[in-house]
C-alpha cells in the first residue's frame, strides 16, 4: 500500500487501514491501484477532506470503479454532499 505515499496518505494513516481492515480489504485496495489513485484524486478536486478517515474506515469505497463514485456523487447537490461527508463521513452512506 506504499503507493498510497503519492498522494500524500501517510505512513501512519496507511498503517491504521492495515490495523482496521481485513487482509481481503487491503489485498483488492493493492489490486485496485489506480483505481484507487483516482478516486483520491477525484476527492481531492470536490473538496472532500476526510480522504484518510474513509481510507481507514471505509477502504472498499476507493474499489469502486470511478464511473460509478462520479455518477452516485452527481445525484446529490454536490457541495452539500461534501460538506456533509467532512462533517460525518458516515454521510458517504448516502452514495
Amino acid at each position: 500500500m506504499n503507493f498510497l505515499r503519492e498522494y500524500d496518505i501517510t505512513d501512519e494513516v496507511i498503517e491504521q487501514i492495515r490495523e482496521n481492515n481485513d487482509s481481503s480489504i487491503i489485498q483488492s485496495v493493492i489490486c485496485n491501484e489506480q483505481n484507487v489513485g483516482k478516486i483520491i484524486n477525484y476527492f481531492k478536486e470536490i473538496n472532500i477532506e476526510v480522504i484518510d478517515e474513509l481510507l481507514i474506515s471505509r477502504p472498499e469505497l476507493f474499489t469502486v470503479d470511478i464511473s460509478k463514485i462520479k455518477s452516485e456523487i452527481n445525484k446529490y447537490n454536490v457541495e452539500i454532499l461534501v460538506n456533509l461527508i467532512n462533517e460525518d463521513i458516515n454521510s458517504i452512506n448516502f452514495i
